[in-house]
């Protein structure tokens, strides 16, 4: 039902940003990568806590990811804090990515940002 619900919003409202929770729950990857593939062309908030969502996910350069990535961290008196990497984060993030060595979830948690 989520998927084609999904599809349906995605084909009838093409210029709405979509909001999706944990779209890859229950989903095959071949589906989340199509979803991802879909939703390239459209501003997206996508809320996750699965690596495969991430992995699915393509920047082509450090600025891409510094805008892209979104954290949500506590501050001292314990209040959520959403901001986006740093410019510094962003280069850090996206060279260690390129590099081929780790996937995108696994530089986040290298990095103590996932």
């Amino acid at each position: 039902k989520r998927l084609l619900g999904l599809r349906y919003y995605l084909s009838t409202i093409a210029e709405a940003p979509a909001i999706i929770d944990e779209l890859s729950n229950g989903l095959h990857h071949r589906w989340v990568e199509s979803l991802i593939a879909d939703l390239e062309s459209r501003q997206s908030f996508l809320a996750t806590q699965n690596p495969l969502v991430m992995d699915s996910v393509w920047w082509d350069s450090a600025e891409q990811a510094q805008k892209g990535i979104v954290l949500c961290t506590r501050n001292a008196e314990h209040r959520w804090v959403w901001r986006q990497l740093t410019e510094d984060e962003g280069v850090r993030f996206y060279e260690a990515w390129r590099a081929g060595i780790q996937q995108i979830h696994e530089v986040l948690k290298t990095e103590s940002w996932w």
